[in-house]
């Protein structure tokens, strides 16, 4: 009977740092005042300094803007050729 052996563990972390980026459109996303004061409160003491994607956070502002409520129709035209 063969043996199996591991060998090699490796680990990576995605390029683009995002978790700022996160915070200001979660933020602008939200139109009551209220909520974003709320919102920046439990940011605040989350913690989390670092949050890694293979997406890119700076994109187009239009790019950006497609992904608000009732807009899917908007952001398919950035996905589908």
């Amino acid at each position: 009977m063969t043996t199996a052996h591991i060998n090699r563990i490796a680990t990576a972390v995605p390029e683009h740092e995002v978790y700022d980026s996160f915070v200001v459109f979660a933020e602008n996303m939200l139109e009551d005042p209220r909520l974003r004061s709320v919102f920046r409160r439990m940011a605040s003491p989350s913690e989390i300094s670092h949050r890694h994607s293979f997406l890119n956070p700076h994109i187009e502002p239009e790019c950006a803007m497609a992904f608000g409520p009732g807009l899917t129709a908007e952001t398919m035209r950035f996905h589908v050729v």
